[in-house]
């Protein structure tokens, strides 16, 4: 019996009806798949948002970091006690206000993403959603 179709190529009539079902109003867009979609929208909407913030972020930690090396090696070459409460008040200061700005940045980046997450869920009420 020869067959004009490989068995692998078939589609049984139950199979069509379970993906028929999956097919939302004519759009290829199964209806399961929707809360993903809304999902990762979301998720890379927030990504968006947070991108220069965390570059900001590292900025900060890089010149804490190279202005601790700096302190350290001033504490090394200075020869009285006087000469070390200068650099540890003025590394301390300097270190509190990149916490200030972190603080800060820390606020707005709370701000923007909780403006991102309530566009995502209106879009997820809205009729149309992501469409």
């Amino acid at each position: 019996m020869a067959m004009t179709r490989p068995e692998a190529e078939t589609k049984t009539d139950e199979e069509s009806n379970v993906f028929e079902g999956w097919i939302s109003h004519g759009s290829a867009t199964p209806l399961a798949l929707r809360p993903f979609e809304y999902w990762l929208q979301w998720q890379a909407d927030a990504l968006k948002v947070m991108a220069p913030h965390s570059a900001q972020w590292f900025v900060r930690r890089q010149e804490g970091a190279e202005a601790t090396l700096l302190a350290i090696q001033r504490f090394r070459a200075c020869k009285d006690a006087q000469s070390a409460r200068k650099i540890l008040r003025a590394w301390v200061e300097e270190e509190v206000g990149r916490l200030q700005a972190d603080m800060e940045a820390l606020n707005e980046q709370v701000r923007s993403l909780s403006q991102c997450f309530i566009g995502a869920g209106l879009r997820a009420i809205s009729p149309g959603g992501f469409s």
